[in-house]
């Protein structure tokens, strides 16, 4: 199987949930990339340099693809680059949503842009939507969740290193829609005196170490969303206590065996959670390895990119899509 990979030239600190991700295919497959900056970066993966004239019947005649693969980050703009021809070329083609995107209008931050979407959805001859979130519509389109991971290469215990004994946090402090609940539960941790001073937003290389520092890491699902990211799972494979809301697919994600803490939406008992990381040393030691036992096995990058071929592999022969998650 041939995939070309189109790509809007987006590389910074999270790099590793987007497009150093999806990258991995080339372990399992003929890949290619196009997309502005993507020749000057890498040649041999993006032989093809960027050109806004280029069409989707240029790429597939240049590429010979058996699926086009693309992804948007956030709203409507991220779509505006790709070759208005690029769903109608004879060739399967698969979205990735990589942000928090749902399309019920309640849960959304910006209404019109979830209208237009939807209508995008509707009218662009889409093969297939890849969702990175769980959402409990469904929406105008074939789709597949296909849940985040963490990058095992990177995000590793260190049993070497005497955690202190702090709830972590790492992340923008903000009080937005999704993040409302972690911004609450964060001060309402500090206003006891149980987190580090060195809170807050920080490099990706920074992000990896800090995870490693503290007893528990305080993480959320989204606010009203309830959905695993990839904080979920990095925090987990690095060993340390989680501390979240509730999840959609719990159970199917992390099996019978607590994984993680958790704490209310309304953070009325985000106090109590913490005290019980920080001082019940068993607990957390039984908590920690249930977790990382089943985060090894199950949501891994290598794990993870192999489900994403299989999902791929089957939309190019017009097979059922697989749905490892239920959804």
């Amino acid at each position: 199987m041939h995939v070309l990979f189109l790509y809007d030239g987006y590389h910074k600190f999270n790099d590793r949930v987007i497009a150093g991700f999806t990258q991995k295919l080339s372990r399992l497959c003929e890949f290619h990339m196009y997309g502005a900056n993507e020749h000057e970066r890498n040649k041999e993966t993006a032989p093809l340099k960027y050109d806004s004239k280029i069409t989707g019947k240029d790429l597939v005649e240049h590429f010979h693809p058996d699926v086009i693969l693309f992804q948007i980050r956030s709203g409507k703009g991220s779509m505006g680059w790709y070759p208005k021809d690029i769903c109608n070329v004879g060739v399967p083609t698969a979205l990735i949503e990589n942000d928090h995107f749902p399309l019920k209008e309640d849960l959304a931050v910006n209404i019109n842009v979830v209208r237009e979407v939807v209508k995008w959805y509707k009218n662009s001859g889409l093969s297939l939507l890849i969702r990175k979130h769980f959402y409990e519509e469904e929406p105008p389109i074939q789709s597949v969740w296909l849940p985040p991971c963490a990058n095992e290469e990177e995000f590793f215990p260190d049993d070497k290193i005497e955690r202190v004994k702090k709830i972590g946090f790492a992340g923008s402090v903000d009080k937005g829609k999704y993040y409302i609940v972690r911004y609450n539960a964060l001060a309402a941790i500090k206003n006891n005196y149980l987190a580090p001073k060195d809170t807050g937003k920080m490099r990706a290389g920074a992000y990896v170490e800090y995870l490693k520092k503290y007893v528990g890491i305080l993480a959320c699902g989204g606010g009203p969303l309830h959905t695993p990211l990839s904080k979920t799972f990095e925090i987990t494979l690095s060993g340390v206590a989680l501390m979240s809301q509730w999840l959609h697919k719990s159970k199917e994600l992390f099996g019978d065996k607590q994984c993680f803490f958790e704490y209310k939406d309304d953070c009325s008992d985000v106090v109590d959670v913490a005290k019980t990381i920080i001082n019940d040393s068993v607990t957390v030691k039984e908590v920690t390895s249930n977790a990382l036992e089943r985060v090894k096995a199950y949501h891994t990058d290598t794990e993870r990119i192999k489900e994403l071929y299989a999902i791929l592999e089957a939309l190019v022969a017009g097979k059922e899509i697989p749905r490892r998650w239920g959804q």
